[in-house]
Parts: C-alpha cells; structure tokens; sequence
C-alpha cells in the first residue's frame, strides 16, 4: 500500500476504530464497578481511547524498517487507550479483567514490565503493560458496526510509571533526539526511584487496608451494640470515624464482648439512659459514644491524649461518669 492507499483506508475505518477504543473502556471500567470497587479509587486519569493520527501512522508503516509484509494490517496501535492506576497492585486489577473478557476478544500481551525485571534484574527500564486487544465477533456498538479482528492496544501504568512515560518516551524511546550518556543515566536513577516508590506505595496502601478493614469491623460492632441497647443507629461516617481512629492504636476485634459485658452490667445502666436522653446531639448518636464511655472506665489518660474533638465534649462525659476531666487519673 502507498501513502494515498493508506489515508483512504484509514479514513474509511476511523469510525470503527473510534468506537471499538470506546468500547473496550467502557468494558473495563463497567468490570471494575461489578466488582465491587470504586473506578475512581483505582483509575488515577479518566481513560481516553485516541486515534493514531495519519501522518503518525504514514511514518510508521512506510519510513521505518520494519519489514512489514502488510504494513496497515500488522500496525495494531491504530487506536489505543490506557489506564493509569495508583499502584502495581492495581495493574493486576486491570490485567485481569482484560483477560477474562475471551468471550469478546482475544488477547495478546505484548509487553510486562514483571517478565522483563525477571530476564533483566539489574536494568531499570520503562515500565508498563501492553496488550493488543481483537474482538472476536462482528458487532454494532453505538450505530458503528465494528468488524471482527480489528486490533486496539492498551496500556496499563501506575501514576509515577506514566509521569516517567510522559517526560522521557519520545526522547529515550522514540529517540528522534539522541539522549546525551549523561541524561540516560539520570533516566535510569529515576526508573529505579520510581520502582522502589511503587513498592513503598503498596506497602503502604497494605498497611491501610488493615487499618481500615480492623476500624470497619469495629464500627460494625458498634452499631449492634447501639441498636441493642439505644435504638435504632443513623450516624454520621466523617464523625465516627474520626473518633475511632483516634483510638487506633488500642482498639481490637474483642472489644464487642468487652462492650457487651460492660454495658449488660446494672451499674452501668444509668450510662444507656444518659446516651438516650442526648441523642438530640450529634456526638451521641454516634456508635463510637458507646466506646467513649467505656474508654473513660478502663484508660481516661489514651483517651484525652488521642482526643481530637474539643474537649468540651469528652469533658461532658467524664462529668456523667463523675470523674474529673483534669485529673485524668488511669483506672
């Protein structure tokens, strides 16, 4: 084919390829919802499936050597789409669903920055992950119909990978412009920071979930424990949170029986009936007041010490428990 071949083909197929990139995100993203995840905690830039531009596409199939026996048919970046993520983890999130779609389309992964740290463990390099994506079937897709077989690539990067893309690809990669040894080596320095950041960041995103899923199951005691001996919960997240978190560091799964037990105890019924005449205050139509209170009994001094809120408030219920907030004296 020659160039004025290829412009016409290229023009005749556009709609295809436009609509098959907004396809296969639209898929993705759909999948990342149904399970059970927020896209928008995962994907860090909206995806944007974009076309090859001609001149782009001329340049590839006819000034390079690339020995293409079908130049137009071989080059699959025709249209190509990307996801960036926040961490690695989030990659295999993507790679995923990307593979269990058989039904749609086929798959080829052309390129895992995983394999590559394998075969080459002591070189930094560009990182990301390729597939080249044909579906299967011929289909109608918004009003286009969309031929079977037809190719579109997709990339799947942390947020740090991308930033490293977006400033050195052209220039290392495409090198149009020859990277002095001095720039290749800064370049090298920041693929390995970059690296070693992206595993920081999942420990730490690790960390988190711990934290969370432990404050969640607390919070979920909580409520039971509310809806048992004060009525029926409806709280504010941002509030009740705040106050668990704040409490983190001793806070355990156990703590619904240790609740329990002191809430069931008779003496204590008087603190039921304190909680129920104030649930006209925010504070006290949080689950967490139930822990407040039970705070106060077995450790004043964590409590005041990790206290956020004004102390008014924690003051209010030291002078129900009749103890005395300035003391702070440890049971």
């Amino acid at each position: 084919m020659n160039e004025i071949d290829i412009i016409e083909k290229y023009k005749s197929e556009e709609e295809i390829y436009n609509s098959w990139g907004k396809f296969i995100n639209d898929q993705i993203i759909s999948e990342i919802e149904k399970s059970n995840l927020k896209a928008e905690d995962i994907i860090q830039i909206s995806p944007k499936h974009r076309l090859k531009s001609i001149d782009s596409l001329i340049e590839k199939a006819l000034y390079r050597d690339k020995n293409y026996k079908d130049a137009y048919k071989e080059i699959t970046d025709k249209v190509g789409t990307r996801f960036v993520v926040l961490i690695p983890d989030q990659i295999c999130i993507v790679k995923r669903i990307v593979e269990s779609k058989e039904i749609l389309w086929d798959y080829s992964l052309d390129r895992d920055y995983e394999e590559e740290k394998q075969k080459s463990p002591t070189i930094f390099i560009y990182q990301s992950v390729h597939y080249v994506v044909y579906n299967k079937k011929e289909f109608t897709y918004e009003s286009t119909t969309i031929p079977a077989g037809i190719p579109c690539e997709i990339q799947i990067r942390t947020l740090l990978q991308h930033a490293y893309s977006q400033l050195t690809h052209d220039t290392i990669y495409k090198p149009t412009i020859v990277a002095s040894p001095e720039v290749l080596r800064l370049v090298a320095r920041s693929m390995a920071l970059i690296e070693t950041t992206d595993a920081i960041f999942t420990s730490v995103n690790e960390k988190m979930k711990e934290v969370v899923a432990n404050l969640n199951i607390i919070e979920k005691s909580l409520c039971e424990s509310y809806n048992k001996y004060i009525g029926a919960v409806k709280f504010e997240p941002k509030i009740n949170n705040s106050i668990l978190e704040s409490l983190n560091k001793i806070l355990k799964r156990s703590f619904k029986n240790e609740i329990d037990e002191f809430y069931t105890n008779p003496k204590n019924n008087f603190i039921i009936e304190i909680i129920k005449k104030k649930r006209n205050n925010l504070l006290y139509r949080q689950p967490s007041i139930l822990l407040l209170y039970y705070m106060c009994n077995i450790n004043q001094y964590h409590l005041k010490n990790n206290w956020l809120l004004p102390d008014r408030y924690l003051e209010e219920i030291f002078v129900d428990l009749g103890l005395s907030f300035d003391n702070g004296s440890n049971y």
